[in-house]
């Protein structure tokens, strides 16, 4: 699995993603939302660990452009790690098509550490995809119709 962190706070960027590699994730960093753009516009994640609250373009500028325009075959989830906790905030982050909201500050070991990705998502050969799909609409047989 082949994890973007973005984050403008140097020290959060590094402790986060020195974490998630001993966790054996292949994991990249990007300090801004124009090179978290560029980075997952050729580069095939799996998913994109996303902070808010940037200069320049924040999170969910790049949340909603990496939605309007999905790079791949299989557009990465997306979490957002950010400080603001607000219900308000929550909402427009998983409007904008974020899959999930984290807020900081949190203990990796217990959140990170075994997030629950899915199933064909967890860790396996470094160099990008396992071929997992996401959850959801779409995905497994269809509902059986009554005869």
């Amino acid at each position: 699995m082949r994890i973007l962190v973005v984050d403008d706070e140097a020290d959060l960027l590094d402790a986060v993603a020195r974490g998630l590699r001993r966790e054996g994730y292949a994991v990249d960093t990007a300090d801004g939302g124009a090179e978290a753009i560029e980075k997952a516009t050729f580069i095939p994640y799996d998913l994109i660990c996303l902070d808010l609250t940037m200069p320049g373009i924040d999170g969910l500028e790049v949340c909603s452009t990496l939605r309007a325009d999905p790079p791949g075959e299989v557009p990465p989830r997306i979490l957002m790690l950010t400080a603001r906790d607000t219900v308000e905030d929550r909402i427009r982050g998983l409007d904008v098509g974020a899959d999930d909201y984290l807020v900081k500050p949190f203990p990796f070991r217990r959140t990170l550490g075994p997030y629950p990705f899915p199933a064909e998502a967890r860790p396996g050969p470094v160099g990008g995809r396992t071929g997992g799909r996401r959850r959801g609409v779409g995905h497994g047989p269809p509902p059986s119709q009554p005869g």
